[in-house]
């Protein structure tokens, strides 16, 4: 199952409010993680399937009918995200570097949409579903 992911928001001045957090941005590429009906899939944010081109994460463990928000990024010599590396990874046939997923909200869980619960609970609850 695809959800569409929310979209980073231009903000026109720097702000401080308490109500919001702070993450760094991943140089990567949005995925959704959807394993529904037993059935893991890997999503662009413009519902592209990415996952027979990623076959590295078909095993992740989560509970069923569960969708996850993530970030693909490549991974440098210097242990940094790399942009052109994961370019140049999707097209290989053989990848040189590796590929991580990295999680930061979670939006279904075992079919209950979680949306609508304040962010900071996603975070707690994401930690306890990888």
């Amino acid at each position: 199952m695809f959800i569409e992911p929310m979209l980073l928001q231009k903000a026109d001045k720097p702000f401080n409010d308490s109500k919001y957090i702070c993450e760094w941005k991943q140089d990567g590429w949005r995925m959704i993680v959807s394993k529904w009906n037993g059935q893991l899939k890997l999503y662009s944010r413009h519902h592209n399937d990415f996952t027979s081109v990623f076959k590295e994460f078909q095993d992740i463990e989560i509970p069923d009918n569960t969708i996850i928000d993530c970030e693909l990024i490549a991974v440098d010599e210097q242990g940094k995200c790399n942009f052109e590396l994961l370019q140049n990874q999707y097209r290989s046939k053989h990848r040189t570097a590796p590929l991580q997923l990295v999680a930061f909200d979670i939006l279904y869980n075992e079919e209950k949409d979680v949306r609508r619960k304040p962010l900071m609970e996603r975070k707690q609850l994401l930690k306890q579903v990888i």
